[in-house]
């Protein structure tokens, strides 16, 4: 009987020998296709790549913040840093995570632009070009404009107030709120006073922490959950990817369990 976790590829390989050729039928490929779903829910972007920068996997909230302004973008299907000076990090970082197991958080870009990215190693890759890095990527801000509008109605906020708790979870105080409202300063405190009582909240700090804890809640922006895309070249994050590597390359046997 083999060890649950298997300490090398040596043995990894010794293992798949003797177990046979993978399984590759319809419950795998329908496992793939929902655990691909599940990812494009996620409210930060999420993206499996090969030590050398191959993109193999990326979900819908990767797709939209490395098509802007993100310091990351995609060249080639390959993750590429804009800035030379984060290139010469980022490559370091994805060998030291692919190869050694090393991981790392990389500050990019400056200025509005800046964004920090996590580099999680992942399980020894099983065939060449297989994914064994994973990039995570921050949020945009302390909550989805979505979450937070789920978040308000929820509590029984008016659209005002949730205007308000919008503004305030994008960092802006409440002189700020008044002004870009066109209301008195008055007003927009006592929406403040209104929200707290309604939440719960014992102060705005505790306000913004309740936001910012809220679970992901995305918007549907690509194909129903449960349905593949019509077309097998086309994916919810755009044709970065056919539906038939999605399956085959990003959830290979021993790298999701």
């Amino acid at each position: 009987m083999f060890a649950t976790r298997l300490n090398d590829r040596d043995d990894r390989q010794s293992a798949e020998a003797a177990l046979g050729p993978r399984y590759s039928g319809p419950e795998r490929r329908a496992r793939s296709h929902w655990l691909t779903s599940a990812f494009d829910e996620i409210d930060f972007g999420i993206l499996l790549l090969s030590m050398g920068a191959e993109i193999r996997y990326t979900n819908r909230a990767a797709a939209s913040a490395l098509a802007g302004s993100h310091p990351l973008r995609v060249s080639d299907q390959r993750v590429a840093a804009r800035d030379p000076r984060d290139a010469v990090r980022l490559t370091a970082a994805l060998q030291e995570a692919g190869g050694r197991g090393f991981r790392k958080l990389l500050a990019l870009g400056s200025g509005t632009a800046q964004a920090t990215v996590a580099v999680i190693p992942l399980a020894h890759p099983q065939a060449m070009g297989e994914a064994n890095v994973m990039l995570m990527l921050s949020r945009c801000g302390v909550a989805t404009p979505l979450a937070a509008e789920a978040f308000a109605r929820s509590y029984g906020l008016t659209s005002a107030e949730t205007r308000v708790l919008l503004a305030l979870c994008n960092g802006k105080v409440p002189q700020e709120i008044a002004r870009d409202a066109e209301v008195e300063i008055s007003t927009v405190r006592t929406q403040l006073g209104t929200i707290r009582q309604k939440t719960g909240a014992q102060s705005l700090r505790s306000l913004v922490a309740q936001v910012a804890a809220l679970p992901p809640f995305m918007g549907i922006l690509g194909p129903k959950p449960g349905k593949p895309p019509a077309d097998e070249h086309s994916t919810p994050v755009g044709k970065l990817f056919s539906f038939k590597e999605r399956d085959t390359m990003a959830f290979a046997p021993g790298n999701i369990n």
